[in-house]
């Protein structure tokens, strides 16, 4: 039973009950984007730091001068995003900011060619950029026209649909596959797993 103080909250007739579920799944899907994109966004900004401090030399095209995992093991500090003397910030913006063709020329300024598959995704990749972007600062409606409205009537929603809901699952997924794949095989090898007993034997000691 539905309390009486919350009827006001459902719709007085089954027409406008599946108008008003309609709405809902449509924002369920962007929320699912809006997700999807931020655990995607977190995932590129922790390789990519992993990868410039594994080989901080990329920096200044010498892949291999420096070892990152032996600053490591000199200075806990090196690897820790949050500690003010970290080294990476900019860099690591540099990739992983702005429109997914610009991302991908950083990308292989540091960290040498990519594999066409993955930088055929740009365009959809953007796609997806710029959906999450309108849902988060414009309630799910376009920039152009919701940016400076001239007045605040409501403006429908950007309808997603379930399949292309399932595009970006499988984008994401065929993206950050290459991308992981690449940077391991090229650039981090082991050095996640050696920041990761480093900071745990850190914890441990204190």
């Amino acid at each position: 039973m539905i309390p009486d103080e919350e009827d006001r909250r459902m719709a007085p007739t089954y027409g406008e009950w599946k108008t008003d579920f309609s709405e809902y799944v449509n924002y369920s899907r962007l929320n699912i984007i809006m997700l999807l994109s931020s655990c995607f966004e977190t995932y590129l900004r922790t390789v990519v730091s992993l990868s410039f401090e594994s080989k901080p030399g990329v920096i200044i095209n010498c892949q291999d001068a420096v070892d990152g995992a032996a600053l490591l093991k000199r200075d806990i500090m090196y690897g820790n995003m949050n500690d003010k003397s970290y080294r990476f910030g900019e860099v690591i913006e540099e990739v992983c900011r702005g429109e997914w063709a610009n991302r991908f020329c950083a990308f292989q300024k540091y960290f040498g060619k990519l594999p066409p598959q993955l930088l055929d995704l740009s365009k959809d990749l953007d796609e997806l950029r710029v959906t999450r972007n309108n849902l988060g600062h414009y309630f799910g409606r376009r920039k152009d026209v919701y940016s400076a409205p001239i007045d605040f009537e409501p403006i429908e929603t950007t309808r997603i649909s379930h399949e292309r809901i399932l595009k970006y699952f499988k984008l994401i997924y065929s993206a950050a596959k290459m991308i992981d794949g690449y940077l391991h095989k090229n650039i981090i090898g082991s050095y996640d797993i050696i920041k990761n007993i480093s900071f745990h034997c850190q914890m441990v000691r204190y």
